[in-house]
């Protein structure tokens, strides 16, 4: 078990590009990477281990990276081709489920959402 204020957020922020990740005592325990593509935002990474899930720590970090992302002048954020950096078919179906709990449309091979 650990305390929540025990995790340490960190982002690299740059024009067309974000990346987020959570720190638990010096060891990464959660990441995000975004791309902007024009005005859309491409989740190319989302991943908390398994140890802090259902901690808050990927809300956080997802909460944090569309204020990013709209911020940058993107209106839509696309989750594309999930099942290929998954660990397994079971890892994929929870990032689905956690997306489409967050108001994330599923449309078969990516999840979007309207950011304004």
């Amino acid at each position: 078990m650990f305390e929540k204020d025990s995790i340490e957020y960190k982002r690299v922020v740059s024009p067309g590009h974000i990346r987020l990740s959570a720190e638990l005592h010096g060891k990464i325990v959660g990441s995000v990477i975004i791309f902007i593509l024009e005005k859309i935002a491409l989740l190319e990474k989302f991943h908390v281990d398994s140890e802090v899930r259902k901690n808050g720590v990927g809300t956080h970090m997802l909460e944090e990276v569309e204020a990013l992302c709209v911020e940058q002048g993107a209106f839509q954020l696309l989750r594309i081709g999930m099942f290929c950096d998954a660990d397994s078919i079971f890892e994929y179906i929870a990032i689905v489920q956690f997306l489409r709990k967050r108001k994330y449309k599923y449309r078969g091979i990516w999840l979007s959402k309207k950011l304004r």
